[in-house]
């Protein structure tokens, strides 16, 4: 689909699909990097048993996944923060800014 065949509530609601995107990958990201923070603080205080080693290894795949979500995500929402709808082209047939 061109930019340009969009309706400004196209764009509109593809811009806020994309910023939900953006802000459940920030989430599942920050959430991920808490419990490795929790784990870490626990690996401090003791040695680490073998399940939570495995789940110490477990986040830190995940962590990178939600970065690589969040990142994709974000550029998403940036080319569609670019599109300028046809609607938003002409106010009354003349060009905006004139």
């Amino acid at each position: 689909m061109s930019p340009a065949s969009l309706t400004p509530a196209e764009v509109a609601a593809m811009r806020k699909k994309a910023a939900a995107d953006v802000l459940a990958a920030a989430a599942a990201h920050s959430l991920l990097t808490d419990q490795l923070h929790d784990l870490d603080a626990l690996r401090r205080e003791r040695a680490l048993t073998d399940e939570e080693s495995a789940r110490q290894s477990e986040l830190r795949l995940r962590l990178d996944e939600a970065r690589r979500r969040h990142d994709g995500a974000h550029r998403r929402l940036r080319a569609i923060s670019a599109f300028r709808p046809r609607a938003a082209l002409t106010h009354l047939g003349r060009p905006r800014g004139r």
